[in-house]
């Protein structure tokens, strides 16, 4: 098929890319951006495009009549002609985006334009089930995308068939290799619903779907119209009481999810009880879409086509993310791992059905065919992009809620077991020995200082060795956005992890790495402004502190016998007197953050140095614990270092 082939419209540009003029500089109300053509016109302009023969015009003024948009909210149109495929029409007075296209069944009314199919009116529809069927042939088509290997969970749920008033939960070890189904989804406060050694036979006998909670209803009603057998969903396939059998399919999570035929990702439930199809999708409070009959210039064609223009949701409900910031599934750290794990995931989210995949991603309207997406962690075979790409996820993952805080490591551990697959890495509380120093450079998001609203920012009881992220309650980030060099005097001697349980890569007891470094002992500083900020001297200047936690000064007695001050993080309901000024610190220096990674087109930041900030332990004075970062350029100049000498520390 070719494009269209009448007159070019200069009020229009006949929907296409391919129409812009070589000859006609394009600038505003016309402009070329980034590979698609920015139209700004207003309705009379269409219309007077119209009575001079345009039938693209003619169908944009039939369009917005049909769906009775008020006429001073059409002084101001923005076409935006995709390069690839799409025409949209917004509206700027009612913010309603019209998109353009064919319907599948039909010729597409030009090349250049989306063959799709209707809108689902709710995720139960049978629009919706087709949008998966069509992503799942589509995905099994992507070398990517194949399973990585045929082996089952231990466990599933046999869902039955279509009218079965009960599931069962089945052992896999004698199970033919069939396909399955996993659910991700909000437990929210009370696990309502779970297997325990108690009802574990039971479980195995029959469960009635009526004493499922809803989500899990409606996650068993979709595996069946899917025609698929199994269902796997952590509750019900996890003996939730039996410590080793929950480490031990926790450190398994990355192969539940790589291997499901699909992930059922239920964004819009906040809790296990509320369920996820009930809920309309945007089209269904939307008129039909208006359908014009079309004459293709295709001879092979023996019908005309059709011309399509529906309102679609805006471009803005799909830019928080490819899950949806905004939505409860996204709220929750277990649910992070989930996503990235998959294979292949359909996100039922508020408006419509979100695909992702790890060859690409795409949405009922194909919005998302647009938007840029970061690599799936599968992709990866560089260690070094595998230590950023956990980086960032790390400042994903903070950002979410647990309701229990010790899941900080198991949430995350199917994700770091894919992640030790490709670098062949040690891992110690959150941080790679293959990237040891550079994993210690994190710096809370959001802790101000002693006077900050959020004053405390710590954990009640131990979860993490100070140098790890997950020692505070808080969100962090490191300065990914920046190629990382570690100062070559600043070396790991040795690491060790007490790590309990049968998951190597779960809860840590105790853990201390030992460097050899540089070493510069200040002062703590609490300069009372209109909040209290800790600063330290340095290179004979005041350097700011980003703080993990509020700090407390307190006594102990070292190794020698000797009584020393020192400064710590203050507990949670500590009732120690807060840091006071003049208390002894230290800092070490790990490197600098120089320029950006190699796959960022320009520099967003200026390089800076980086510090750890410590005080001596209280539990262990001849050894030391994080407090901070102490960051900027100054520690990019040798001649600041001078002061700093080489000394071996364990931090713990």
């Amino acid at each position: 098929m070719t494009d269209i082939t009448f007159e070019a419209c200069d009020v229009c540009f006949n929907l296409q890319y391919s129409a812009q003029h070589d000859n006609q500089p394009l600038n505003l109300p016309s402009q070329v951006d980034g590979g698609r053509i920015i139209v700004v016109r207003d309705i009379d302009a269409f219309e007077a495009s119209s009575t001079q023969g345009c039938p693209i015009c003619k169908f944009i003024v039939q369009a917005v009549a049909y769906f009775e948009l008020p006429a001073e909210d059409c002084h101001t149109i923005v076409i935006n002609i995709n390069g690839s495929s799409e025409a949209r029409l917004f509206f700027t007075g009612t913010c309603t985006t019209i998109q353009v296209y064919t319907p599948i069944g039909h010729q597409p009314a030009w090349k250049s334009i989306i063959n799709s199919q209707e809108l689902s009116a709710g995720p139960d529809s049978q629009e919706a089930y087709a949008f998966i069927e069509t992503c799942l042939a589509r995905c099994d088509q992507h070398p990517l995308c194949k399973p990585g290997s045929s082996r089952l969970p231990t466990r599933l749920v046999d869902v039955g068939s279509i009218d079965d008033l009960t599931v069962r939960l089945v052992e896999t070890s004698f199970l033919p290799q069939r396909p399955y189904i996993a659910l991700s989804y909000c437990c929210g406060p009370n696990m309502v619903f779970k297997t325990t050694l108690a009802n574990y036979q039971a479980h195995k006998r029959g469960i009635p779907v009526s004493s499922l909670p809803k989500t899990i209803q409606d996650a068993v009603t979709i595996t069946r119209k899917l025609k698929e057998p199994y269902l796997w969903i952590d509750a019900i396939c996890i003996i939730q009481e039996l410590p080793s059998d929950w480490e031990f399919e926790s450190l398994n999570m990355a192969t539940v999810y790589r291997n499901a035929h699909l992930t059922l990702a239920a964004a819009t439930s906040p809790a296990v009880t509320a369920g996820f199809l009930h809920q309309p999708h945007f089209a269904s409070k939307q008129k039909p879409p208006f359908l014009a009959t079309w004459t293709t210039n295709n001879p092979a064609a023996h019908h005309p086509s059709l011309l399509g223009a529906r309102i679609v949701p805006s471009p803005e409900a799909h830019e928080q993310s490819d899950a949806g910031s905004y939505l409860p599934l996204s709220h929750r750290g277990w649910t992070l791992q989930e996503r990235l794990l998959a294979r292949r995931v359909v996100t039922y989210a508020p408006d419509e059905l979100w695909w992702t995949c790890l060859s690409g991603w795409t949405c009922e309207c194909t919005t998302f065919d647009k938007c840029p997406r970061s690599k799936p962690v599968y992709s990866l075979h560089d260690p070094a992009e595998a230590y950023e790409y956990w980086q960032r996820t790390v400042g994903e993952f903070t950002d979410r809620e647990l309701t229990d805080s010790l899941d900080r490591f198991p949430a995350m551990s199917g994700l770091a077991s894919a992640v030790r697959g490709i670098t062949g890495s040690g891992y110690v509380a959150g941080l790679w020995e293959g990237n040891f120093v550079g994993d210690l450079a994190w710096r809370v998001a959001t802790f101000e200082g002693p006077g900050s609203s959020d004053s405390a920012g710590g954990l009640v009881g131990y979860h993490a060795p100070t140098f790890s992220w997950a020692s505070v309650g808080q969100s962090v980030y490191y300065g990914y956005d920046q190629r990382w060099v570690t100062d070559p005097s600043c070396v790991v001697l040795g690491i060790e992890a007490d790590v309990p349980g049968e998951n190597p890569l779960g809860r840590v007891q105790a853990a201390s790495a030992t460097l050899r470094c540089l070493l510069f002992e200040t002062t703590l500083e609490v300069v009372h402004l209109r909040e209290d900020t800790y600063v330290v001297p340095c290179a004979g200047m005041r350097h700011r502190i980003t703080a993990d936690t509020a700090l407390e000064t307190f006594q102990g007695v070292n190794g020698a016998g000797v009584v020393e001050r020192s400064v710590c993080r203050c507990p949670v309901g500590s009732s120690k007197a807060p840091a006071v000024s003049g208390t002894p610190v230290f800092l070490v220096h790990l490197g600098s953050w120089r320029g950006p990674r190699l796959r960022q087109k320009k520099d967003t930041r200026e390089p800076a140095g980086a510090c750890l900030l410590l005080g001596k332990s209280p539990r262990d004075m001849d050894k030391y614990e994080r407090l901070g970062m102490v960051t900027g350029k100054f520690l990019l100049d040798e001649e600041n270092l001078r002061d700093f000498t080489e000394a071996v520390v364990t931090l713990v």
